[in-house]
């Protein structure tokens, strides 16, 4: 922070709104071509305004030939002010009227740019001169301007003998558009247009007449030089040259240098009109100023301390370079650097857009700035140090009586809300309400199928102004909804906004719950968020009803209720059932194709309890009714105040549908396999292509052509199977979701189950979760190591099987622990001499497995139902079809672990009881001749949606 300020001279404020102004809206030049060579200061605004200022009147030259510096600041002088209708985007000034050496003003506007003349009509009374600005010609662009830059294109100066030509130049201007093109006008002549080449973004332009090249910056931050004559050479195919057409040779640049940072401000060209041998461009970046040669030569690079917003560069002395960089890290300063040495600094009163030299009669050191607003401010840089004095710091006595009652009162405040349950206090500034409305229900086409589609009102109520609201909604998958992520911006009391629910896909969902997460900042600027859990979806729209009463399925499930019998069409009464509305049956048939019968039980003769039934074919579908059944009871029961309990019907301890859930992850699996099996036909299908691609390039090379005919052929077979591959894949990707989507849904309803059946209670649960942890326990490992005897003839199957147990185990971790990887080598088949003691560890296995369901006395829904099959195939265990793989798969060390160490908790139900069921099952239902390479079946390819349930 420096100790000077800078010192006014004086200043006019435009008043105009923010962000009017850049750093190309000042020119500084006679543009009066008075003969006194006073400077004038030339703002253009994005408002379309154009003004003229010049130093005040009060200041005048005293009678010693030096400057007068005035006593108190004074008011700029507006010469001239015009409305030209147009955003003002640069202004310049040259020689841009043909015939004439007077100094002219070109204005660039989007759409055009024009050529002025300023007037000075000497005035014949006191009250002084009068200002005209008279346009000369304008040219119409056809494409959208960003800069303009002008010079003596083709005409530089490059030697001594030339210098007497330098007064009679005539300056030409170069625009460039959005687009990259850059167009030439020699006065009121337009003459060609070239396009950049890998134009993104415009940048800077500048002309440099001693090399008689142009000067930009590309959007990858590279300054790139164009020769004028590359320019021209480079020409049209048309031989008429329009704004419109822009097609010629490839331009290459003659040097690029990168920069690395975003550019600011214009280039800036500095070299002694007497003495054109050295030349400089100096580069402004935010931290960095870069000062090139000839050739793209980096003579220097000054690392700047501070950010800076706008700077200029002039030659002071023959070949010394100075630059002035105005920072608005602190309140604005400005910075005076001799090539890379700071020479100086000072405050400035605001932070400029722009800054200049100006020539005040004598004073050779006067700066422009221009603040963003528009306020115009000349002053140098002077000595008198800044008036600001820091105030002394006012030492305050410490009160310690004072504290330590303070301190006393907040210990007595901790001790007296340490002794309460300290719940968070829920944020009541925003409440979120969701209502469907069913009467704005309709039918929509969603990928190739007809689904019931379900719009829903978002009500957001603010009891005060919050900002940046942001409403998120997550849906189960496929259920989706139109607006998932909705910006309202800043809301002070009601906000409502429709979003439409429906189907993506022919899945069916785990689950019907929505969640609605509101996120806003307050007032002071502290974000926030409210969740609105809980929010259910309407069963009709994944479901319909069916005509049929379906009375046959894979998958049953039986439960009591403590209440009479319901007329379930009544329950259900949002569905259009065209049946008997008195029937205890219904069917569900959602768009997935799988059908769901509800069935009620009227043979128990008790009024206060009932029985109903839960079918289908898929236990995800099982799932969803049998959720919203008790949801529709819950608050059915919920209203008249009475309290609804649940009991599974034929069975003990054990978790029913079992094999079933099973078979869900045995689909999951296979699936996951089939996709390993599809990306490895696709590398192979793709390393075939490249050695295709490879041979066809090598017969291109040849020098004997020879016939490509069975290239083609193979080039064009082996395209035709990687497509069919990737449909198969995507295919199988969709039938992938599914299947998740299936098993997402069975182990939910495994959950349920698993709490009903421990009647909601922790120590029930734990009790019957034990239970099941306990039988396979038994089933699976012995309670006791056996030593390993000295003959092989001496291996009981018992033994063999728990001492093999052991040995992969124990191999397993010391492989995991030296090498870190996480897939184990094939285990070996046994030897032949051993498969007798292997079978009989197997049905030793067998017959301490898990005690089967027990069925009823008398099933509760034979009024209903038809006869049943014959009770083989509910009582027995149907054998599970094993891939003909699974023999060939590894085992992963951790799952063996996981498998080995989740034996002996209790409440991990579901990562160690589970899977060890999985594997006494599978022990009783296949061969046992390579057991261990079957077991990695069980627990490989578990997705992680149902891992996240648990």
């Amino acid at each position: 922070m420096s100790l000077f300020t800078i010192k006014e001279l004086w200043s006019l404020d435009c008043n105009e709104a923010s962000l009017s102004f850049t750093t190309n809206s000042v020119a500084v030049a006679n543009i009066d071509n008075e003969s006194e060579e006073i400077a004038k200061v030339v703002v253009g605004s994005f408002t379309g305004f154009l003004r003229i200022i010049g130093p005040p009147a009060g200041m005048e030259e005293a009678s010693d030939n030096r400057f007068t510096f005035p006593a108190e600041p004074l008011v700029g002088n507006m010469l001239a002010e015009s409305q030209l209708g147009s955003p003002v985007l640069q202004v310049d000034t040259g020689k841009f009227v043909s015939g004439s050496d007077n100094i002219h003003l070109a204005v660039l506007h989007p759409n055009k740019f024009g050529v002025y003349a300023v007037l000075r009509l000497p005035g014949q009374v006191e009250h002084g001169s009068q200002y005209k600005i008279t346009l000369l010609y304008e040219h119409k662009l056809k494409r959208l301007a960003f800069n303009m830059c002008s010079g003596p294109f083709g005409k530089g100066v490059t030697s001594t003998a030339d210098l007497s030509l330098q007064s009679k130049e005539r300056h030409f201007i170069c625009v460039q558009s959005l687009d990259g093109t850059l167009s030439f006008f020699e006065h009121e002549v337009f003459t060609f247009s070239r396009y950049l080449p890998g134009f993104l973004l415009p940048g800077p332009l500048a002309y440099v007449p001693p090399w008689d090249s142009f000067l930009t910056v590309t959007s990858s931050w590279n300054l790139q030089c164009f020769k004028y004559s590359s320019l021209v050479m480079s020409k049209d195919d048309a031989n008429v040259q329009t704004q419109e057409t822009a097609v010629g040779k490839k331009l290459n640049p003659e040097w690029s240098y990168s920069i690395g940072e975003e550019p600011i401000g214009s280039l800036q060209v500095l070299y002694n009109p007497r003495n054109h041998s050295e030349v400089k461009v100096v580069v402004g970046t935010l931290r960095h100023l870069f000062c090139f040669g000839g050739g793209g030569d980096l003579l220097w690079c000054k690392r700047l301390d501070n950010q800076i917003d706008s700077f200029h560069s002039f030659l002071s002395g023959e070949n010394c370079s100075m630059t002035l960089a105005a920072s608005g890290n602190e309140a604005g300063a400005i910075y005076v650097y001799n090539g890379t040495t700071l020479k100086w600094a000072a405050k400035l009163p605001f932070v400029p857009v722009h800054l200049s030299r100006i020539h005040l009669r004598e004073l050779e050191g006067g700066i422009v700035f221009l603040s963003g607003t528009g306020r115009v401010f000349v002053g140098y840089l002077g000595t008198e140090p800044s008036l600001f004095i820091a105030p002394p710091i006012q030492a305050r006595e410490l009160d310690y009586e004072a504290a330590e009652i303070e301190l006393t009162q907040l210990r007595k405040i901790v001790a007296e809300s340490g002794d309460q349950n300290v719940v968070a206090s829920k944020d009541a500034t925003v409440e979120v309400k969701v209502e469907f409305e069913g009467q704005k229900s309709k039918w929509i086409e969603s990928n190739g199928m007809e689904v019931m589609s379900l719009i829903a009102t978002i009500k957001i109520l603010c009891h005060a102004r919050v900002n940046d609201v942001r409403v998120n909604i997550c849906t189960p998958k496929p259920i989706v909804c139109s607006h998932e992520s909705v910006m309202i911006g800043d809301i002070v009391g009601r906000h409502n906004y429709q979003t439409e629910f429906y189907l993506e896909s022919e899945a069916i969902p785990s689950d019907l719950t929505c969640e609605v997460y509101v996120f806003y900042l307050n007032d002071t600027g502290v974000p926030h968020f409210v969740q609105k859990c809980g929010i259910k979806v309407p069963l009709f729209i994944i479901a319909k009803p069916h005509d049929q009463l379906e009375r046959e399925a894979d998958a049953k499930l039986t439960f009591a209720v403590n209440k009479p019998v319901m007329n379930l069409a009544s329950l259900y009464n949002d569905f259009d059932w065209n049946g008997d509305t008195n029937s205890i049956g219904l069917t569900f048939c959602l768009y997935s194709g799988d059908k769901v019968t509800l069935l009620a039980s009227t043979k128990s003769s008790s009024s206060s309890a009932s029985r109903y039934r839960v079918q289908s074919n898929s236990m995800a579908a099982m799932h969803i009714i049998f959720r919203d059944f008790l949801d529709r009871m819950n608050r059915k029961f919920n209203r008249e105040k009475s309290e609804l309990k649940i009991t599974l019907v034929g069975v003990d301890n054990d978790v029913p549908l079992l094999n079933e859930y099973f078979s869900e992850i045995d689909a999951h699996i296979l699936r996951r396999r089939r996709e390993v099996q599809i990306k490895e036909d696709l590398s192979g299908r793709a390393a075939q292509l490249r050695a295709i691609q490879r041979r066809l390039l090598i017969r291109f090379r040849d020098k004997n052509p020879v016939p490509l005919t069975q290239l083609e052929i193979l080039l064009d077979g082996s395209l035709d199977h990687i497509n069919d591959t990737l449909n198969l894949m995507e295919e199988n990707e969709i039938e992938k979701q599914k299947s998740e989507c299936r098993l997402s849904g069975a182990t939910r309803l495994m959950l349920e189950l698993i709490q009903i059946q421990g009647g909601r209670d922790s120590s029930k649960l734990k009790k019957s979760i034990k239970s099941t942890l306990d039988k396979i326990r038994k089933a699976s490992h012995p309670p006791v190591v056996i030593p390993e005897p000295k003959s092989q003839a001496e291996l009981k199957p018992e033994k063999l099987i728990g001492n093999e147990i052991i040995e992969r185990m124990a191999s397993a971790r010391s492989r995991t622990a030296r090498k870190r990887t996480p897939v184990l080598a094939p285990i070996p088949e046994p030897a032949e001499g051993e498969m007798e003691h292997v079978t009989s560890a197997g049905e030793t296995i067998q017959n301490a497995s898990l005690n089967p369901i027990p069925e009823a006395q008398e099933d509760p829904m034979s009024e209903v139902l038809p006869p049943p099959e014959p009770l083989a195939e509910e009582s027995e265990q149907t054998p599970i079809d094993v891939p003909p793989n699974l023999e060939e798969t590894p085992i992963e060390s951790s799952i063996l672990e996981q498998m080995h160490e989740d034996g002996s908790q209790e409440d991990n139900f579901c990562d160690g009881a589970l899977l060890k069921q999985r594997k006494k099952l599978y022990l009783k239902n296949i061969r046992l001749d390579a057991p261990f390479a079957q077991m990695s079946a069980f627990v490989e390819g578990v997705p992680s949606s149902a891992v996240d349930i648990y």
